[in-house]
């Protein structure tokens, strides 16, 4: 199961009524690039609440923008073609 939670839409919400998600492992990634990893718990006196406890931090996974990946191929496209060429001295 999961969920996709917008925190610029303050109308945006995600609500899972029961305890059949306690002890499931659970992540949330961070506006910084971390990934917070932990499990869901009971909260005592209420029977249909968990509650989310994170155990570790890591470096959440990036990938490159399109437009990242285009420089970086047309790079190696004029670093090739550069390598290629000949060069002709010529002595005056």
């Amino acid at each position: 199961m999961e969920f996709d939670i917008d925190p610029a839409n303050p109308n945006a919400s995600a609500t899972v009524f029961g305890n059949n998600l306690i002890g499931a492992k659970a992540f949330v990634d961070f506006s910084n690039g971390l990934r917070g990893t932990g499990t869901l718990g009971a909260v005592s006196g209420r029977p249909n609440a968990s509650a989310f406890s994170i155990t570790t931090f890591t470096p959440s996974p990036s990938v490159p923008e399109p437009g990242t990946w285009t420089m970086m191929i047309l790079c190696f496209g004029v670093i090739g073609y550069a390598m290629r060429r000949k060069t002709v001295l010529r002595y005056v």
